[in-house]
């Protein structure tokens, strides 16, 4: 698709003239956006009327100034960029993770620990008393003590686990439809 060679008649400007207009505009509104949101000030406030004097030199010197940091504005974000990327470079390597030896083996003895038999026959009786909402409260604070002290994957846990979900079932059944 070829564009027209002048996009609106009257004007006498043609489209590859009208886009860079509009990129210049852009990218110096860009420019001063920056800045500006970046706390860089104009250059007015920040020299000394006593280091360059007073008068026309000095606003033509103070107007460049400003000019430059519109146009450059990129610049110190590719120094910053750049300086992030080689510090990133240099750090070493983060340290292996260590895997941790598992508590208890996986293997489920004979008898469980006795703050486990408590507080799952504790959950046992509020169920049997009807309140749902107290045994899956403290069945929930089973099963992370479970998972803190056997691991995920332990036998106890999943029986924390089972209890847990019997539980809500429970409560489930009990919703009138």
């Amino acid at each position: 698709m070829q564009l027209p060679a002048v996009l609106l008649p009257g004007l006498g400007l043609s489209v590859p003239v009208r886009l860079a207009t509009l990129a210049a505009a852009t990218y110096l509104t860009a420019g001063a956006t920056y800045l500006a949101a970046t706390g860089v000030s104009s250059p007015l406030g920040r020299i000394h009327r006593r280091d360059i004097g007073t008068g026309h030199l000095a606003a033509a010197l103070a107007a460049a100034v400003w000019a430059m940091a519109v146009l450059l504005w990129p610049a110190p974000l590719a120094c910053r960029s750049a300086r992030s990327l080689a510090a990133r470079r240099s750090r070493p390597a983060a340290p292996a993770p260590v895997e941790a030896a598992p508590a208890v083996s996986l293997a489920k003895s004979a008898v469980p620990p006795r703050w486990y038999r408590a507080e799952y026959t504790a959950v046992q009786v509020v169920l049997a008393e009807g309140r749902t909402v107290i045994a899956r409260t403290w069945a929930g604070g089973l099963v992370d003590d479970a998972v803190i002290e056997f691991g995920p994957d332990h036998p106890w846990t999943r029986d924390a686990w089972e209890l847990l979900a019997h539980i809500v079932q429970v409560a489930l059944d009990q919703i009138p439809e």
